[in-house]
């Protein structure tokens, strides 16, 4: 009985002190919605088992005429993201996080009264974020704090308009979901 008793307990300890599963995958792809680290599609490898360098971004264009009116925007953005994991559990993890991204905006009106906006958007933040996993799929969220410095260039009538900077700080946030592999 008391041999039975210390292999079960060995077991038990072998069980409680197993890794998460999610820890095998290096891997993850997935969509995110961050104005801390950024927009879009999101890849990140882990080199380590509790640090994740994780690069995001997106392209936008958008054509519209109605009338004489045309409106034109195209905008991407580019981000880059490093996580360290914090607490790590079974089926979630709980990291610190700083990242930035790039955001370029270029905003136009083509009628008798035509309008130009390019802004050159730097945008930098760190805070902290939960991924859940649910198998293979991850859900996150993050929240944080953030700074960014908007570059605005403007014309109306093809006349130039002052350049704009503008710096502000804000609280952020963000959400994902993906899959790891």
């Amino acid at each position: 009985m008391k041999k039975q008793l210390i292999i079960f307990l060995l077991f038990l300890t072998a069980l409680l002190a197993a890794e998460p599963a999610y820890l095998k995958y290096n891997q993850a792809f997935g969509m995110k919605a961050s104005n801390i680290a950024g927009y879009g599609i999101f890849y990140g490898f882990k080199p380590l088992p509790d640090l994740r360098l994780q690069a995001s971004g997106i392209y936008y264009l958008f054509d519209s005429e109605l009338g004489d009116k045309r409106h034109k925007i195209t905008n991407y953005t580019i981000g880059l993201e490093l996580q360290k994991d914090i607490v790590q559990q079974d089926n979630f993890r709980v990291y610190v996080m700083g990242g930035g991204y790039y955001y370029y905006d270029h905003d136009e009106e083509v009628d008798e009264d035509p309008f130009l906006v390019n802004n050159n958007s730097y945008n930098y933040g760190v805070g902290i974020g939960y991924e859940y996993f649910f198998r293979r799929v991850t859900l996150g969220a993050e929240i944080g704090y953030k700074l960014y410095n908007d570059h605005l260039n403007s014309s109306r009538n093809n006349i130039e308009q002052p350049q704009e900077l503008i710096k502000e700080t804000k609280l952020g946030a963000g959400i994902t979901i993906g899959f790891i592999f």
